[in-house]
């Protein structure tokens, strides 16, 4: 018995000295949702339900997305003051936070965080599994005005991947705006501060 023990310590010992190679000592620090051919959806959260989590900045506003391997989840209702799903669009959220947007396609509605809630009796509503419009919902209660816009095209399914890690000091160059001066104060937009002739003067200027 103590010769087995004495084996097993000494198995125990010899393994921990076995060094590790420093690749798989890296851990991702930063990871982002892709599409099926590569195509970058943005940074994500993983949540608990098996859902990758990604915030989209539209317009200064925060939008959600809660994405499957095959689709975006439309985990959410979109509200609408007049039948038919037109008219002004509403949606319900809990406080300041971020509830998921709702999809259709390359539909997206979200609710602004920062608006104040409103009571609402909406007169129909896109349906959270189907994208169909339905009639006469009734009293809702409070609700923010809800954006939209149309999504990029992503083809998938989707998956997540490690990408390199930026901080907000170190703007991404894709979103610098580069422009000449003319001397009569015209502005033209141009891909690359070189391209402006000597009579103008380069400008380079951060896109929101």
């Amino acid at each position: 018995m103590r010769q087995y023990v004495a084996c097993l310590l000494f198995s125990l010992v010899a393994a921990l000295l076995i060094p590790i190679s420093a690749g798989a000592q890296e851990a991702a620090d930063c990871v982002a949702v892709f599409d099926s051919i590569g195509t970058r959806v943005g940074r994500t959260s993983l949540s608990a339900s098996g859902t990758a989590r990604v915030l989209f900045n539209h317009e200064g506003r925060l939008a959600r997305f809660d994405i499957r391997p095959d689709k975006f989840e439309p985990a959410a209702t979109v509200y609408f003051t007049e039948a038919d799903c037109t008219g002004d669009a509403y949606m319900t959220r809990d406080g300041i936070i971020q509830p998921s947007a709702y999809v259709v396609g390359t539909d997206v509605w979200y609710p602004d965080t920062a608006a104040t809630l409103v009571p609402l009796t909406p007169a129909s509503r896109r349906d959270s599994n189907t994208g169909a419009c339905i009639n006469s919902v009734g009293s809702l209660g409070p609700a923010a005005p809800a954006y939209n816009f149309t999504l990029p095209t992503y083809t998938p399914p989707f998956h997540v991947g490690p990408e390199a890690c930026f901080t907000p000091d170190e703007p991404d160059p894709e979103q610098f705006i580069n422009g000449c001066i003319s001397k009569n104060g015209t502005l033209k937009i141009v891909a690359d501060p070189a391209d402006c002739t000597p009579r103008e003067t380069p400008i380079s200027w951060l896109g929101q």
